[in-house]
């Protein structure tokens, strides 16, 4: 697959700008260079605001995360807009370097991540939004409810390949109501056969659970912070991955619609993760045990955490794997990450 550089000019600016930015990079490998024309996506973009008033051009061209490199040069209020372009693209999640453009030389990078939601993105997910599709739900099939969330979660699968994504998240709420069952078990199936699946349409956890299927080859349980102290945090929702070792089965916390599985879990070195502000927060924590309160959802896992996390937002993702290697490896694809280590 071929890396492609896009390098854009204010149509205010002389004709020769783009031809002296070009001589200022150095390119090696294969690679498309597009002039002031949109893209095509690929494992590494390269974004070269030759001049000023580009920056809305450029980001309105990518329709899936992949590897960005934004170049810089002196002059022409090239700078200012490659900081903008930057600034933006990582309230996104995008993976972002910027670089130089004389000091550049171009590389191949990783390959693209593409998302999908299925019915959007609840209405109490807040932030930013990156780039995905949105499916039309499926309807499933089967007279009783687990027979219906099984045939939902072989129809999303057969979406996710045949549309190369990734990873989907799902607006369970609100199809709910629809299918006359919670989707808790279609989401856990689907996380369990190497497919991340996150609930709500909250496609930053979506983007961390598929990031840490292809960094340490786990699934992640996507979660509300129920309760916190300082040095423990309660992570519990009403699903996990099946792969997590299925024990039984209960009805939803909130709306007490079937059907959502009860793990097992593990125990143990593990560590949690969550997107907010344009960086990851990776926290080490310990997996003490379950917990079974009733007034939280139904997988509650108890974990100790350092003493100095804090958890900021709701939704985080919990894996079993290292912290450290997370982080590092997130930090090499460009993304901005902080480590909090017990």
């Amino acid at each position: 697959m071929k890396g492609t550089i896009y390098v854009v000019a204010s149509e205010l600016s002389p004709k020769r700008v783009i031809d002296d930015a070009l001589g200022e990079i150095e390119v090696k490998g294969e690679f498309e260079i597009f002039l002031n024309r949109p893209p095509k996506v690929t494992n590494l973009v390269v974004l070269y605001p030759a001049t000023g008033g580009v920056e809305r051009r450029l980001v309105d061209w990518l329709d899936a995360i992949t590897r960005i490199v934004v170049l810089w040069r002196k002059g022409w209020n090239s700078l200012p807009a490659a900081l903008a372009i930057e600034a933006h693209l990582r309230s996104l999640g995008f993976p972002v370097t910027l670089a130089e453009a004389r000091k550049f030389e171009a590389v191949e990078g990783m390959r693209p991540i593409r998302m999908a939601t299925i019915g959007g993105v609840s209405d109490w997910i807040l932030g930013p939004r990156p780039p995905h599709i949105d499916i039309s739900p499926p309807e499933p099939v089967g007279e009783k409810p687990m027979e219906k969330a099984l045939s939902l979660a072989r129809e999303i699968e057969k979406s996710v390949y045949s549309l190369g994504l990734d990873g989907v998240a799902v607006n369970c709420f609100n199809l709910s109501k629809r299918w006359g069952f919670v989707p808790c078990v279609t989401l856990s199936v689907l996380n369990g056969r190497g497919i991340p699946a996150a609930c709500e349409g909250d496609l930053m956890s979506l983007l961390a659970m598929i990031l840490g299927r292809r960094i340490l080859g786990v699934s992640g349980m996507m979660g509300n912070v129920s309760y916190y102290t300082r040095g423990n945090v309660v992570l519990a929702h009403c699903t996990a991955p099946s792969d997590w070792g299925v024990i039984s089965y209960r009805t939803h916390f909130e709306t007490g619609l079937p059907i959502s599985p009860i793990v097992e879990g593990f125990r143990g070195p593990g560590l949690l993760a969550s997107f907010i502000g344009g960086r990851f927060r990776i926290a080490e924590v310990e997996v003490l045990g379950r917990e079974n309160e009733e007034y939280a959802c139904r997988n509650q896992f108890l974990l100790r955490t350092p003493e100095t996390f804090v958890p900021v937002g709701n939704h985080h993702v919990l894996f079993d794997g290292n912290a450290r290697e997370f982080a590092e490896s997130l930090v090499a694809m460009g993304y901005r990450a902080d480590l909090f280590t017990l």
